[in-house]
């Protein structure tokens, strides 16, 4: 892209050049020039576009990581756990429970970071007791 995008700056140098030398007139060096404008809009429109899917490729690999720790983590403590400990997983997992009629759903989450596993995600939130002011440290993988 980077390449490409010098190649259309030279090929405006050129139509430049070769309309300040009056070797073609105003209205063909217009109509170039907004040509090579618009596709370097383009090419600059999709760098951008990479560099925020790379981000957030990023972000969602650090996530994947977390998750697959936690999960591990959690996995070996269980084995010995009491019904104590247990509980205490099952309500940090636990969004929400919402009954609607006969139905029930049961809303998880997944701690993205150590940080979230020790404060239930339900915590977080700002409707959760009337608390404006949520913690914004701590994240959490929200599950439907």
């Amino acid at each position: 892209m980077r390449r490409g995008r010098l190649q259309l700056e030279g090929q405006l140098n050129r139509w430049t050049e070769a309309y300040l030398g009056g070797i073609i007139p105003l209205t063909e060096y217009q109509h170039r020039r907004t040509e090579l404008e618009q596709r370097m809009a383009s090419l600059d429109a999709q760098a951008n576009l990479l560099v925020s899917q790379t981000d957030r490729q990023k972000e969602l690999s650090g996530w994947t990581t977390s998750i697959t720790d936690f999960c591990q983590r959690i996995q070996q403590s269980l084995v010995n756990a009491t019904f104590e400990q247990k509980r205490q997983v099952v309500e940090l997992l636990i969004d929400r429970v919402v009954v609607t009629g006969e139905e029930v759903e049961i809303r998880y989450v997944i701690p993205t970071s150590p940080d979230g596993e020790h404060t239930r995600f339900c915590q977080l939130r700002k409707d959760y007791f009337h608390d404006p002011t949520p913690r914004q440290d701590l994240k959490a993988f929200y599950i439907v």
